[in-house]
């Protein structure tokens, strides 16, 4: 897209964690480092003792020991569930704090003078903003796309689809759905977890590890697997970003991929992409395979490889 676009959104989790434990109780289970000062905003994974992913999230740091966990498409109950397993003599509190919330992403050529248009400063690099009842900072929406998350309730996200009304006649925005902004991030090689990249798989295999992991931030959930893969070995599977026609709607997520007779992986989410082509998000063994490789399905459909996925995240 040559112009900004924006997109509504219930995030899947919001949770308020705090305590005086706090900062190093989610040091020692958060997959990035959060040795960050109050206001920064730092993206990773939640990740279970043999390293495969279970949730990712934005975690805020709204106080030395009060952070916020917004998760855009991981469940509360997952990442709430998975901390409250270790929290033994920690003086930790977790609440759920997402009932209400609404969030508007805005992405592409002049985001950021959109967001500013509706009233809202550009946060600094790694730092996140309050203001007008909602909290301000960068996303990874579409992977190369410049975007930003603004995340309220229903009263600020009331006022905020007001203020995108009195904007329309001076904007180029234009609001997408689902399907659309599927189709971007599958085409900038953005997994969506857990559909797909979650329980069954590492990091690594989605490409996750530039921007969701820390290999010197020290012990935590995982870390032990990450660090051993980090430094002596590499992975057999990767996401791919993978093209087909599919006209008699035959492949879609869970069709399984070969080559010759061999089975490589299979098919993850996907998106339609004009009137009868499809891009979708593959997990193969990499076996050698390159951009422009064409891989058949048990059906006989041929999908072609376009590029391995860049792992940007949500």
């Amino acid at each position: 897209m040559d112009e900004h676009f924006y997109f509504w959104k219930q995030p899947g989790a919001r949770l308020s964690i705090h305590g005086p434990d706090a900062a190093a109780f989610l040091q020692g289970q958060f997959s990035n480092d959060l040795r960050r000062g109050v206001g920064s905003v730092t993206y990773g994974l939640w990740l279970n003792h043999k390293g495969k992913v279970l949730a990712d999230s934005f975690v805020l740091r709204r106080g030395e020991n009060h952070f916020e966990v917004v998760g855009l498409t991981s469940e509360p109950g997952v990442i709430a569930g998975r901390l409250d397993a270790f929290i033994i003599a920690d003086d930790v509190t977790v609440e759920d704090a997402g009932s209400s919330a609404e969030m508007l992403s805005i992405a592409g050529p002049g985001a950021a003078g959109a967001l500013e248009q509706l009233g809202f400063a550009v946060p600094a690099e790694g730092m996140f903003i309050d203001a007008h009842g909602a909290c301000v900072f960068r996303g990874r929406l579409a992977g190369r796309t410049d975007c930003w998350h603004v995340l309220g309730d229903h009263t600020s996200a009331g006022a905020v689809r007001e203020k995108l009304k009195m904007t329309a006649n001076t904007s180029n925005a234009r609001q997408v759905g689902k399907v659309t902004m599927d189709r971007l991030r599958i085409l900038d090689g953005v997994p969506e977890i857990p559909a797909d990249v979650g329980p069954n798989d590492l990091p690594q295999e989605g490409a996750l590890e530039s921007e969701g992991l820390s290999f010197t931030k020290g012990c935590y959930l995982g870390q032990e697997v990450m660090a051993r893969l980090h430094n002596l070995g590499k992975v057999r599977r990767r996401l791919f970003v993978v093209r087909f026609d599919n006209p008699g709607g035959l492949v879609g997520t869970g069709t399984s991929l070969h080559l010759g007779a061999r089975k490589l992986g299979e098919i993850r989410g996907c998106a339609p992409d004009g009137d009868e082509s499809t891009v979708a998000l593959a997990m193969l063994a990499t076996h050698g395979l390159k951009p422009g490789d064409s891989l058949r399905t048990e059906t006989g459909g041929i999908v072609k490889i376009v590029c391995l996925a860049e792992g940007r995240a949500w």
